[in-house]
């Protein structure tokens, strides 16, 4: 069986998401997610970049847009659909 290995750059940002993960593991605990969720922070919240999510193909990957209102003059989730969406794996998430 052969193992393909990530190359540098690709085991960087790797380590750089995962000290961010564990940033965010040290400093936030469920219940300390605002009542109202933007996308940047839902996206960090599931270790995931808002820009990939947002892009047309990968729409499906987002929280249900059904959910979303507007909130402080910004689109936002409440805190327990973006918990129940970060517990999704990717595969989970219906295609629209």
């Amino acid at each position: 069986m052969e193992v393909n290995l990530p190359n540098k750059e690709q085991f960087d940002r790797i380590e750089a998401t995962l000290n961010k993960l564990l940033i965010m593991i040290k400093e936030l605990e469920p219940g300390q997610l605002p009542e109202w969720v933007t996308i940047q922070e839902a996206c960090v919240w599931k270790g995931v970049e808002a820009k990939t999510i947002q892009q047309k193909e990968n729409r499906h990957l987002m929280p249900p847009l059904s959910e979303r209102q507007m909130v402080g003059g910004r689109l936002r989730w409440r805190r327990e659909v973006i918990l129940e969406w970060s517990r999704k794996h990717n595969e989970e998430l219906k295609i629209l």
